[in-house]
């Protein structure tokens, strides 16, 4: 008789979601003869995502991360389901679930950015709150779960230094550079219409480098790329610095910053308005025939990161033949490996020194290219989720 798998993918809308959606595309058929698999998802997609993917059964799930419904409606419903195993997706959780019960779980840790950073688009105050409430559930999490997922040996040992929790306990799982399948037709840096702090952009899947669709902006193909929101730990501010000490070389080289419209992105155009920065574009929502041109055209992709847990924004720049020039914090040498050029982060001056490299070296941008491709086919979504299922394997015993 098949065990009963429930995955909690209500971020599968999200660009974290990304992972959700590599996931179910990478299990394969052995998986589905071992398991019934349930996935949690928001009401407004559900049926979409059933037709997506017809092998699993897909519930909807109205329930928000981090809210008091979460902790006793989501414990309800798991209840319900009668899991023989629930996969969290994300850290956040009831512990209620965690704590009562001989429940197995498996959960994720793509980060600890919520711990260790501060989030502009939200009330401080609020904030606080959050980070203190997913302190309590993160800690359960750790302690409570079967097993710890994680996209990064990075992740792996920051998730292991807070819990204090054995090593054996958690896997590296790494994620993909390719790109999901997505049903929508606009890029959503969140996946959905509203605001979010979740990093990057969905992509389609027919995203390939060509010179033959014409540009729809009028900065040319001499700029540098950022994909991604504005929080303060992705730096923005020292990459428009690094930016306008370039100019000096390269009095025609743009920078531009597609992010979502939210409060952090905001707050840095005012104050490069008021810096008078030159040649600093900000672009919002884009169709993915945009995207798609902005990628092909860029010079360089910028990655300024503080901190990250995977990084799959080089990876997918990597992906369409874009040289990466990133941040060497955190996790990001070892994802990238030698596909990208490192800077300081907390240097202007290296970030432009390493950027003018790229600019002005054709042959450091073919390596960066050629290395980038071989880099991205070390990563898939087959192997993350063959990883993943050994991982439930040993846990349902």
């Amino acid at each position: 008789m098949k065990k009963r798998l429930v995955i909690d993918a209500r971020i599968i809308d999200t660009t974290t979601g990304r992972y959700c959606r590599g996931l179910l595309e990478g299990f394969g058929k052995k998986l589905l003869a071992e398991f019934e698999v349930v996935v949690l998802v928001p009401p407004g997609s559900r049926e979409a995502w059933q037709k997506v993917y017809p092998r699993f059964k897909f519930v909807a799930c109205d329930i928000k991360n981090y809210s008091l419904c979460e902790q006793f409606g989501l414990w309800k419903i798991l209840r319900g389901l009668k899991a023989d195993l629930v996969h969290f997706c994300m850290p956040q959780q009831p512990i209620g679930y965690a704590l009562f019960g001989k429940h197995k779980i498996v959960t994720t840790f793509h980060d600890l950015t919520l711990l260790k950073t501060y989030n502009r688009d939200k009330n401080w105050l609020v904030f606080k709150i959050k980070q203190a409430i997913g302190r309590v559930i993160f800690k359960v999490a750790l302690h409570r779960s079967a097993a710890i997922l994680c996209p990064s040996n990075f992740t792996a040992s920051e998730v292991g230094s807070f819990g204090k929790i054995a090593p054996e306990k958690v896997s590296t799982t790494y994620l993909s550079g390719e790109i999901p399948i997505d049903f929508s037709s606009k890029v959503c840096y969140n996946g959905s219409k509203s605001s979010s702090t979740d990093d990057g952009l969905v992509l389609p899947e027919t995203l390939s480098p060509s010179s033959e669709t014409p540009r729809v902006w009028d900065f040319g193909r001499n700029y540098l790329l950022y994909v991604g929101n504005q929080s303060s730990y992705k730096n923005i501010v020292r990459l428009a610095e690094a930016h306008q000490k370039l100019l000096k070389d390269f009095p025609g080289l743009h920078l531009v910053l597609a992010s979502p419209p939210q409060k952090a992105t905001e707050q840095n155009r005012k104050l490069f308005e008021k810096l008078k920065y030159r040649n600093v574009d900000f672009m919002g929502w884009l169709s993915n025939e945009k995207l798609e041109e902005l990628y092909r055209d860029c010079k360089c992709y910028c990655f300024p990161s503080l901190f990250e847990g995977f990084g799959l924004p080089g990876l997918e720049a990597m992906k369409l033949g874009v040289p990466v020039a990133s941040s060497n914090a955190t996790c990001l040498p070892e994802i990238y490996n030698g596909a990208a050029i490192y800077f300081d982060p907390l240097s202007s001056d290296d970030m432009a020194a390493k950027i003018a490299q790229v600019l002005s070296d054709a042959n450091l941008r073919k390596d960066l290219v050629n290395n980038g491709f071989r880099r991205v086919e070390t990563f898939s979504w087959k192997r993350c989720a063959g990883e993943t299922a050994e991982v439930y394997r040993r846990v349902i015993g």
